[in-house]
């Protein structure tokens, strides 16, 4: 879930970014689940490929067709 208010009055500097949220876990096992591990890892990616979603796949097309 991207990170930005329910009612749309307030603008977050990580929703502008693209960044998601990443939910909080008590356990190793949790921090390794995907609801973790994705938004962990879409963060991670450099910004200006988070920013174009068309930008991403194309170059996620490209990655995994070479």
């Amino acid at each position: 879930m991207p990170t930005s208010s329910h009612d749309g009055r307030c603008h977050l500097r990580s929703a502008v970014s693209g960044q998601l949220a990443v939910p909080r876990t008590t356990t190793n096992y949790g921090d390794r689940s995907f609801a973790v591990s994705g938004p962990a890892a879409w963060n991670s990616l450099p910004a200006a490929l988070r920013l174009h979603m068309s930008v991403f796949r194309r170059r996620l097309k490209t990655f995994l067709m070479t």
